[in-house]
């Protein structure tokens, strides 16, 4: 059955629901958490990427298309489905912009030494990473380390924080192992 391009407010609600769910199982969704003040908005048009956007800096050209620093924007109208390209759940998208807005609110977990030795760049890096193929958990993580670093967090909360077995190259299970440390510091339960 082939996917409408269209993404209804019902669907949006009820990822939406899901991944904080996720966010929730892995205690970083609760009163008073920074994620849970992350507003997401449905847009009509895709602006900067075809999935989704997360937004980190707020500058005049930006507010004046709209778009708000540390809120999330999910298009109405998804190109990835238009487009006939590899495309994630709704579900998947929404994880993958709450890592971003975990970048966000926890700077001083992401902006440091350790995410550049792990993910081969600092999370602003604007270039690939050079490391193999079986190194990443999708082909879009391959873009820069931001990327890689929101996938790999996407995959941890929808495997529920337990590492698929078939993880075996050992960057990998670094980036796996650096997302759960810094989860659980941003838990405090480190």
């Amino acid at each position: 059955m082939k996917k409408r391009p269209l993404i209804s407010l019902k669907q949006l609600n009820r990822a939406i629901y899901d991944a904080q769910t996720d966010l929730c199982r892995v205690r970083l969704w609760y009163e008073g958490a920074p994620l849970t003040e992350v507003e997401i908005n449905m847009c009509p048009l895709p602006r900067l990427a075809i999935r989704g956007l997360f937004y980190h800096a707020d500058n005049t050209w930006s507010r004046l298309a709209g778009y708000y620093e540390g809120k999330m924007y999910i298009p109405q109208i998804s190109l990835a489905h238009l487009a006939n390209t590899q495309y994630d759940s709704l579900r998947d998208v929404i994880r993958h912009e709450y890592a971003h807005a975990f970048a966000h609110h926890y700077p001083e977990l992401i902006f440091k030494t350790e995410f550049a030795k792990v993910f081969g760049g600092s999370y602003n890096y604007g270039k690939p990473s050079k490391m193999h193929s079986d190194a990443y958990v999708s082909d879009y993580a391959k873009i820069i380390p931001m990327e890689d670093f929101a996938e790999t967090f996407m995959v941890f909360l929808k495997r529920k924080g337990k590492m698929p077995k078939s993880f075996s190259h050992k960057r990998l299970i670094a980036k796996w192992n650096f997302v759960d440390m810094v989860i659980k510091k941003a838990c405090k339960i480190l």
